[in-house]
């Protein structure tokens, strides 16, 4: 059974591997090389409500294209001041929708409708319109260069998408104390000019809400793998930081004593959810 630990992870190392050809990397640059892959988008959907009309009940449509099939919470926070009624759930998840093709259309409120009952409330002939949005987000990266003991080893860094909020800046291999330190540079970033963005290792499914977390930190956990003859590790980690007005983050992880390398590559994967939002088109009030 102990020789069997690593057979999965080294299939998928080798298959990123393969994706990205890193054989063909030089390790004397950090040159950052990425694949593009959207991720997590939301946007109207053709039948979204641009106008809406007094005592004429309403949804709210949208469509949410995502590439990893992973778990999400979309929450519709409008529509709840006096001017409205409605019914049903202001709240829709992924379980609740069938996906296909990387897509999931939603109406929100879910098994209901919302009405403007009492238009001569309103101040304005356009009414905002915010949803908050939960999901869960993996980020791959693949770091690639040499190791040492005696010097810094800057290394390549290749990810799978182009828009992770998770930013690797730069990734290098220094000497320690305790042998060798993988040290990497990264930034977060709103990736949708969200308001209210948030990233954390707590799961913000059930609640989705603002109050669900610390919002002074930013925390997540990721898990590094290498296997070659003389470093095996496949371990998880967890990181939280206060958050930074100049977004400048560094993570270290000890190595402890190797053997000099030129070629080395490590899988170091992100894992966390993300909480933010999301300002959608507004919509005309047509009051007669």
């Amino acid at each position: 059974m102990k020789g069997n630990i690593y057979i999965f992870p080294i299939f998928l190392f080798l298959s990123i591997l393969s994706i990205f050809g890193l054989s063909c990397f030089s390790s004397d640059n950090a040159e950052k090389s990425n694949v593009n892959m959207n991720y997590f988008y939301v946007y109207p959907s053709e039948s979204y409500p641009y106008n809406i009309y007094p005592k004429t009940p309403f949804q709210i449509s949208l469509i949410i294209k995502e590439s990893d099939n992973l778990p999400w919470k979309v929450c519709l926070l409008s529509f709840q001041d006096p001017a409205f009624k409605y019914s049903g759930d202001f709240c829709i998840n992924s379980e609740e929708v069938a996906y296909s093709k990387y897509e999931y259309n939603i109406v929100l409120p879910k098994d209901g409708y919302i009405s403007l009952e009492e238009p001569e409330l309103l101040t304005s002939q356009s009414y905002s319109v915010n949803a908050l949005l939960c999901y869960q987000y993996k980020s791959i990266f693949m770091l690639n260069g040499c190791i040492s003991s005696r010097k810094i080893c800057n290394l390549n860094i290749n990810s799978t998408t182009v828009n992770s909020p998770i930013a690797i800046n730069k990734a290098y291999f220094s000497p320690s104390p305790n042998g060798v330190d993988l040290v990497v540079e990264f930034s977060i970033n709103n990736i949708q000019n969200t308001s209210n963005f948030y990233v954390t290792k707590e799961n913000v499914l059930n609640s989705c809400n603002l109050n669900s977390f610390n919002v002074k930190n930013i925390s997540f956990n990721y898990k590094i793998f290498i296997y070659t003859s003389d470093i095996k590790i496949n371990n998880t980690y967890s990181y939280t930081s206060s958050i930074n007005k100049d977004n400048k983050y560094i993570l270290r992880v000890n190595f402890g004593k190797v053997s000099d390398m030129d070629n080395i590559v490590v899988m170091l994967t992100f894992d966390y959810y993300v909480t933010s939002v999301y300002v959608l088109p507004s919509v005309n009030v047509i009051k007669s």
